[in-house]
């Protein structure tokens, strides 16, 4: 992707996804297949296709949507292109929190028929595991989306090499999940390796948001790779809890749940990101580079900051702005790392192979 992004568009990072999935769906058609439920009444299964679509939960798919998109819309100007007390902002929040409430009350309401049944959620280790995952993926995104910004602006790499550099961030990351999957398969527990990978995922966290203009490969290098290994090793442990908690015919909406919190989390935090990386270098530039619009700098963006600076002085001034901008955008993911480690702890300590006997 990053070959397609220097040589053709940023926008083929998109389409190239359009014939990957077509091979996915294609492979899953003619390899997958459905599961016999357990307990499973034999009349649920007979159901006409209309009636099962008529028995979704319509208005509560459309309230969540709703309260998602005003609170993103809300956070997407940042407080630079809107103020955070412009009314089209204030609105967007009180909107969210407004159709939020009324989605749990719908929800509530509907009980086994709702969009995500109240009776799933009261479970310890599916509340507590998505809270793990709604922070993890807060920190996972801060990092795959900042990182990068990181090496074009600051280090001057090229949408390749900045690739390459971040194998140190995704090859940890699968070592981390193959990894532990053994461990967990031998010895069955899951909980405290989600733990001590938080915990390591936080050491290396940490030392991303001490980035200078002048660390080294190698040491950036070890914290990439600190911290992807620690998130590795904690990421897919709730979805192995929710498959001891719930019955078969649970466990898709539980992975549901779990899927939607890791993606909502990464969203939001993207979001406050760019508030953060914004807010930071319209602060700076006019501090330190008088003779340079700061609105330049932001429509510039990571691409060609020599064409700005006037000087190697004001250059290198430019690349430890955006430094700084973005370690405190890094400063999240740390924040986000220390809420999930909280929730960890919450989950129900269970045995796999135990519970499997």
């Amino acid at each position: 992707m990053t070959t397609f992004t220097k040589h053709l568009t940023w926008r083929w990072c998109f389409w190239i996804k359009l014939p990957i999935g077509l091979v996915v769906i294609v492979a899953l058609a003619f390899v997958l297949r459905a599961r016999k439920l357990k307990n499973s009444p034999s009349a649920e299964k007979e159901l006409p296709f209309i009636t099962k679509i008529k028995s979704m939960d319509w208005l509560g798919a459309l309230l969540f949507v709703g309260a998602t998109t005003c609170l993103l819309l809300a956070l997407q100007p940042g407080g630079q292109t809107k103020p955070c007390n412009c009314p089209d902002v204030v609105g967007c929040f009180v909107g969210a929190g407004t159709i939020f409430a009324l989605f749990i009350v719908w929800q509530l309401r509907r009980e086994d028929l709702a969009l995500i049944p109240p009776r799933i959620l009261r479970k310890r280790s599916i509340w507590a595991g998505s809270g793990v995952l709604f922070f993890l993926g807060a920190q996972s995104y801060i990092d795959g989306f900042y990182l990068p910004f990181w090496f074009q602006t600051v280090k001057g790499l090229d949408p390749i090499a900045t690739g390459v550099a971040f194998t140190a961030f995704t090859v940890p990351q699968i070592v981390a999940l193959i990894t532990v999957g053994a461990l967990v398969k031998k010895y069955g527990h899951h909980v405290n390796y989600m733990v001590i990978g938080e915990m390591i995922c936080i050491v290396g966290q940490t030392k991303l948001t001490e980035l200078q203009t002048s660390s080294s490969t190698v040491h950036r290098a070890a914290f990439l790779a600190l911290t992807s290994f620690g998130s590795g090793m904690a990421m897919l442990l709730p979805y192995t809890a929710l498959a001891l908690v719930l019955s078969d015919k649970d466990i898709p909406v539980g992975n549901a749940v779990a899927v939607l919190s890791y993606q909502l989390g990464g969203a939001i935090a993207i979001s406050l990101g760019q508030t953060v990386t914004l807010s930071t270098l319209l602060e700076l530039v006019p501090q330190r580079l008088p003779g340079i619009s700061p609105q330049a700098v932001v429509a510039m963006g990571a691409a060609n900051l020599s064409a700005l600076a006037s000087s190697p002085e004001d250059l290198d001034a430019l690349k430890d702005i955006w430094n700084t901008s973005i370690t405190r955008a890094l400063g999240l993911g740390f924040g986000a790392v220390m809420i999930a480690l909280c929730f960890a702890p919450l989950m129900e300590w269970l045995n796999d192979i135990k519970v499997a006997e």
